[in-house]
């Protein structure tokens, strides 16, 4: 019961910073995460990270690439997006998916996969940011 309630409530608060928008002419202008870098914190190692969406396509988890290179891109549907990254080596890779609120916020989900040899591990994972302006250096 207790997680019926925890998932009404989570799908009452998507559809207030996603619905509500939309159909008010005083609420805020929907933004995706285009241009945007975020402090993330993720429930996985690396436990904080920066996630950059470049206008170009372009993706990057700062800290992460710091310690494995590699490169990703990602497509920003307004209020959804998804991102991919890839290590330069093809061993590591994220795919995730996310909800942008007024391009301030994101939350979102997303699989890590590791390959070694013959063998593949996968991890859930899941993620929250600010938006980096709103944090002071």
């Amino acid at each position: 019961m207790k997680k019926f309630f925890a998932t009404g409530i989570f799908s009452l608060t998507l559809f207030f910073f996603t619905a509500i928008p939309h159909g008010n002419s005083f609420a805020a202008e929907v933004e995706g995460v285009g241009g945007g870098t975020y402090l993330t914190f993720l429930n996985h190692t690396p436990y904080l990270d920066q996630f950059s969406f470049e206008e170009g396509g372009a993706f990057h988890m700062a800290i992460l690439e710091k310690e494995i290179e590699g490169q990703g891109t990602y497509d920003d549907l307004g209020v959804l997006f998804t991102a991919e990254w890839t290590s330069t080596d093809q061993n590591t890779t994220y795919d995730f998916s996310g909800l942008s609120f007024v391009g301030v916020v994101i939350i979102g989900y997303g699989k890590r996969t590791v390959t070694s040899g013959d063998d593949e591990e996968s991890d859930s994972m899941q993620f929250f940011g600010l938006q980096s302006d709103l944090i002071p250096d």
